[in-house]
């Protein structure tokens, strides 16, 4: 995962002006960001049944399903086992 602090040094930014910039720009938070980038990433591979769920987290930058699970189902309403269940369609 991007650490704020090296995403600014990339930019040549320092870390505040970077989240200013990105929220005008962008509309969001850095963190919102990476949080949608991660969710999206996590329902492509929960369409794909051979992935375990586990690894799905693992993949996308969490130490551990629980934590996963929770951030996914506050995002989503469902749990990632429920959205893979129905195949990705809302609930």
């Amino acid at each position: 995962p991007l650490r704020l602090h090296e995403i600014a040094h990339a930019a040549c930014l320092s870390e505040s002006r970077l989240k200013q910039l990105f929220k005008e720009t962008m509309g969001m938070s850095v963190m919102q960001y990476q949080r949608q980038i991660r969710h999206s990433h996590a329902c492509c591979l929960l369409r794909t049944p051979q992935v375990p769920l586990s690894q799905v987290a693992h993949r996308i930058g969490y130490a551990s399903y629980t934590g996963f699970a929770r951030a996914f189902q506050a995002i989503s309403g469902c749990s990632p086992r429920e959205y893979r269940k129905h195949g990705g369609l809302p609930l």
